[in-house]
């Protein structure tokens, strides 16, 4: 089960990175993968707002108030989200032209329901109908570089396919949870009690994509190789959600705590190879300049980098993850408190770093990786280690909140 698992979750895995391989090798000036995917995959993160915990956790997910609770709820959000994301880039990105603009909210529309549909068909563990829309999800992006090369302009192109697939998504979203798109009371109320967890998705989502969009844009020669580098690198992870994540969503939902103290140990085995990873690489980019290598040369000495940066990332959600299910909403703030400061932190010396001198490409990667390290082991201090934030859990798997 686990081999076919993995042949299932990967094939669509080496996709993505060949498109936009492509997109670098036969459309010449043309970075609109580089640049919309992750914009779009940012605001994807700020409409997961978990308002589908209580339709999974209900009878099955068939109860008719909970399924019009999440149809709701998904509604505001997505709607919210993509209007938002449209004024954003209009009014505050001057580097983004109208046809980009529109590009980049279809990609985000497309990932949006694709993962909606995706987290249900693995809750089911519908692995082939989960594997049919990843196919969907990376592989349109191949058809505008195939029409540009039958002579359509490739800008047109990429925005009519996006805005097929969008749709197409919508449908498949519709036809595989069985709810339809409704806005009503229940939807505000289910986002007012979920809106704590937004940080449980934006966070590690921020540290995964905001040095893609810093490094698209500060070194632009190098934007296709490093993007479909990290793409490929997502095998790490996909092994390890194969191995400990994916098999077990019902018993994660429903025993978590059981489940994080049976993989606590193996887990943070796993993170000393980032640990480690990070810091030789940061040491050695001082002394690497990309722009005397050839292609293959930088991706080859990316990869360790960025699998390590998978690996982290990877240990991350899914101790978000632990989170989002075990905890009340009140009980999150200072945790999500800490790892927002240790952002900011970063960013902030990053942005005096660019601005002072001249950086490498393989600066700006490594302390990413080390924040998602100390991530999880604030999360794992603040709600797993303390003696008075443990939980409980007896015989009968009855959990008990921490002491306060």
């Amino acid at each position: 089960m686990t081999i076919k698992l993995l042949l299932l979750r990967g094939a669509p895995l080496l996709i993505r990175p060949l498109a936009i391989a492509l997109e670098g090798m036969l459309v010449p000036g043309q970075n609109i993968m580089v640049l919309a995917i992750p914009v779009a995959m940012l605001a994807l993160t700020l409409s997961s707002i978990p308002v589908h915990l209580s339709y999974y956790q209900s009878t099955g997910g068939t109860e008719p108030a909970k399924a019009r609770e999440y149809a709701s709820g998904l509604t505001i959000v997505i709607t919210s989200t993509f209007l938002l994301l449209a004024m954003i880039l209009t009014f505050l990105d001057g580097q983004m032209g109208s046809l980009l603009v529109s590009a980049t909210c279809m990609v985000f529309l497309i990932e949006k329901f694709s993962d909606e549909s995706s987290r249900m068909l693995e809750f089911r563990k519908a692995f082939r109908s989960w594997f049919l829309v990843q196919l969907m999800r990376s592989g349109w992006m191949i058809v505008p570089v195939g029409l540009y090369l039958c002579g359509a302009d490739y800008g047109v192109a990429f925005l009519v396919s996006a805005v097929v697939v969008a749709a197409v998504s919508a449908l498949v979203f519709v036809n595989v949870t069985g709810v339809m798109f409704e806005v009503g009371r229940s939807g505000l109320d289910i986002i007012r009690r979920r809106l704590i967890f937004l940080a449980a998705s934006f966070l590690p989502a921020s540290y995964r994509q905001i040095p893609r969009i810093m490094i698209t844009r500060l070194f632009p020669d190098y934007a296709h190789v490093y993007l479909a580098t990290a793409q490929l690198a997502q095998a790490a992870a996909l092994l390890f959600n194969v191995r400990f994540q994916i098999p077990y969503r019902k018993a994660i939902a429903r025993k978590t705590i059981l489940v994080q103290r049976l993989r606590h140990k193996v887990m943070m085995r796993i993170l000393a190879v980032p640990a480690i990873v990070a810091p030789l690489w940061l040491a050695g980019g001082l002394f690497v300049l990309p722009h005397e290598m050839p292609d293959a040369g930088l991706a080859a000495l990316l990869l360790p980098l960025l699998i390590a940066d998978a690996v982290t990332f990877a240990v991350l959600a899914a101790h978000m993850d632990y989170l989002q299910w075990m905890r009340k909403e009140a009980r999150l703030l200072r945790t999500y408190v800490l790892n927002g400061a240790l952002m900011a932190i970063l960013l902030l010396l990053l942005r005096l770093l660019v601005t002072g001198a001249h950086v490498s490409i393989f600066v700006i990667i490594p302390p990413f990786v080390l924040l998602g390290v100390t991530w999880v082991l604030t999360i794992d201090r603040v709600n797993f280690s303390s003696p008075y934030s443990r939980p409980r859990l007896d015989r009968n798997g009855t959990y008990t909140p921490p002491l306060r």
